[in-house]
């Protein structure tokens, strides 16, 4: 076997090997892992999280509905969510931030104001974080 026909059979393994890993990189673009530090399935190729944040106000304490606050025609509810992505020893990487602000309308249930909106996170990195939800109203100034 010459020099020419032995790197033409290297390059012919070469490729078959690219190939099949390929195939086998797109299967694991759609399969999950469980994650146990977490408790969350994440996909395989990006480690994010497959599990959905779904966050309703239904109500609230102490407020006044139709007198005073949240008196105003439009209410703004402000989700954030700080998420952990990473464990102790990676400290120094920035905490990545996801934030969805959703304005929505009052609907009166009783004597505390309602909204039928839902705010959905989906993607998430992982399942450890802090939620801050703000409440606001429209103000006019005349």
């Amino acid at each position: 076997m010459s020099a020419v026909e032995d790197v033409a059979a290297r390059i012919r393994r070469l490729e078959e090997a690219r190939a099949g890993k390929h195939a086998q990189l797109r299967q694991l673009q759609h399969e999950l892992r469980y994650n146990p530090h977490t408790g969350v399935d994440e996909r395989l190729d990006s480690g994010h999280s497959v599990a959905r944040l779904e966050l309703k106000v239904e109500g609230g304490r102490n407020m006044l509905f139709k007198a005073g606050f949240l008196s105003g025609k439009m209410a703004y509810v402000r989700v954030t969510v700080e998420v952990a992505s990473g464990g102790a020893g990676d400290s120094e990487a920035p905490t990545p931030t996801v934030m969805e602000q959703k304005v929505t309308t009052k609907r009166p249930v009783q004597y505390a104001p309602h909204w039928q909106e839902a705010v959905v996170f989906e993607g998430l990195p992982a399942a450890v974080g802090t939620l801050r939800l703000d409440v606001m109203q429209e103000e006019r100034v005349r």
